[in-house]
């Protein structure tokens, strides 16, 4: 939000495709890792005027592969921090925000198996996609796979599933969302 009394130069655009939005993720052991966006968009990206008290709001994004590798590959406590960078006037600027990320520790065999399934370089394009990607079929293999099976006890399936909606075929996942 602008908090000043003056409009001040802004992207338009500030999701993780138009790369102004900067995503970083330090894992338990304290080494961060970048996650630039696996989709770039920036043709629409344009520096504007934020009028005082007017804000940019991304409503979601789904923080999980990028060409640097899987975003939380071992259980602990993460930090997620978002940083939006640009440059006005030759002048860079930009604000930050982090929070704290508790990855669990798989709760049953049907989790476990699932997180082995899942961790593979294509299920992570996949998602980085939007889901559609038919063409990578060992990813839809996996993904098919994995939502198939068995939860333990009262659960439907394997609670990794849930970050999925969306993205499967059976989802409406087969269009891209991009």
């Amino acid at each position: 939000m602008n908090h000043s009394q003056v409009p001040i130069p802004v992207p338009s655009d500030i999701r993780v495709e138009a790369q102004h939005a900067l995503i970083t993720v330090t894992d338990p052991r304290g080494i961060p890792k970048p996650m630039p966006s696996f989709v770039i968009q920036t043709e629409q990206a344009t520096i504007e005027p934020l009028d005082p008290g007017q804000e940019l709001r991304v409503e979601e994004t789904r923080v999980f592969w990028s060409s640097q590798g899987f975003a939380f590959e071992t259980p602990g406590k993460h930090i997620l921090e978002v940083r939006i960078a640009w440059t006005y006037g030759g002048m860079p600027l930009g604000v930050r925000a982090s929070t704290d990320i508790w990855v669990n520790y798989p709760q049953s065999t049907a989790d476990n198996d699932a997180a082995t399934t899942l961790l593979d370089p294509q299920v992570g394009m996949y998602v980085a996609l939007g889901g559609g990607a038919s063409h990578l079929t060992e990813a839809v293999s996996r993904l098919e796979r994995v939502s198939s099976m068995d939860g333990e006890g009262d659960q439907p399936g394997p609670k990794a599933m849930r970050g999925y909606e969306g993205l499967l075929p059976a989802d409406g996942g087969d269009t891209p969302s991009n």
